[in-house]
């Protein structure tokens, strides 16, 4: 996990007083849960970042593409955006590290893989890993 940011730049006070983010109140408003979403940085995940953000939840979300990370960044910077191959033990521990500390409400697990198969390449080395997706998905 890695993000090209500066550690202070996103300090947001549900960040520094994880206290201000339980005052949920009943309705059509996420305002005071923190939620996560994985697969943020794109598509679907992007918009229901945009959503959760406009419904006023504290977000972390994650992307694995440099690139689309600073873009997301720089569209909703009120996100916590985190660089993170969840294929990659190592990264989703670095992740669980990221969020040690804070209250977590939910966990929208939006990342995918899709990789294209020729019908004839199954067990070949020319097919994409089928476990890395599998895993993922």
């Amino acid at each position: 996990m890695s993000s090209t940011a500066s550690p202070t730049a996103f300090r947001p006070d549900w960040l520094t007083d994880p206290s201000k983010l339980h005052a949920w109140q009943p309705g059509p408003t996420w305002r005071g849960l923190h939620v996560l979403g994985t697969g943020g940085t794109r598509g679907l995940g992007r918009a229901l970042v945009k959503a959760l953000l406009a419904r006023g939840a504290a977000v972390t979300a994650t992307g694995t593409d440099e690139v689309r990370l600073d873009a997301a960044r720089r569209a909703l910077p009120e996100a916590r955006w985190l660089a993170c191959d969840l294929i990659d033990p190592a990264e989703r521990r670095e992740l669980l590290q990221a969020l040690a500390g804070l209250p977590l409400d939910a966990f929208i697990h939006h990342a995918g893989l899709k990789a294209a198969r020729a019908f004839g390449a199954v067990g070949t080395e020319a097919e994409p890993p089928l476990a890395d997706e599998l895993d993922l998905n």
